[in-house]
């Protein structure tokens, strides 16, 4: 007996109409990344240090930038510095101040990302102002590689 025809293919299926939620609203990694300004924010680290500091960016890999941070070893050393790259494989777990309520943290980033995504998407729409003043472009893009020189990076 052949076999019978695959009545459902990838054109027949109806597409929903309800927008779909990023990826990055859907983890972890929004949480993270509401974290950007929030003082002494704890991230604990696999090789049982700890990294007290002010989170400055969390990039869609979950790799974590701290400024004014000091990093407590197991046999309690402290070391500061002043930027601090840490990659996303060596971060166990993060730790924020009880005063800082995650679902407000959460929404106000999402709202942020929906602001910025509206207002770049009405000025695709009028054709004003796309693609000027990206960075590494002229002096602001100096400046920005030579602060990246500066700073440390934990990848143990």
């Amino acid at each position: 007996m052949p076999p019978l025809p695959n009545t459902h293919t990838k054109k027949d299926r109806k597409k929903s109409t309800k927008p779909r939620t990023p990826h990055s609203e859907q983890s972890l990694l929004c949480y993270v990344q509401s974290l950007v300004n929030v003082p002494l924010v704890i991230v604990e680290l696999r090789d049982d240090s700890v990294v007290r500091g002010t989170v400055v960016e969390c990039d869609d890999c979950m790799h974590v930038t701290l400024k004014r941070c000091e990093r407590v070893t197991i046999d309690r050393e402290i070391r500061e510095y002043e930027h601090l790259f840490i990659k996303n494989r060596t971060i166990r777990g993060i730790h924020v101040p009880k005063r800082y309520e995650t679902c407000e943290l959460i929404e106000k980033r999402r709202e942020e990302q929906f602001q910025a995504r509206t207002f770049y998407q009405r000025q695709v729409v009028q054709g004003t102002n796309v693609g000027k003043g990206r960075l590494g472009k002229g002096t602001d893009g100096d400046v920005e590689r030579s602060s990246i020189n500066e700073s440390e990076v934990l990848d143990e």
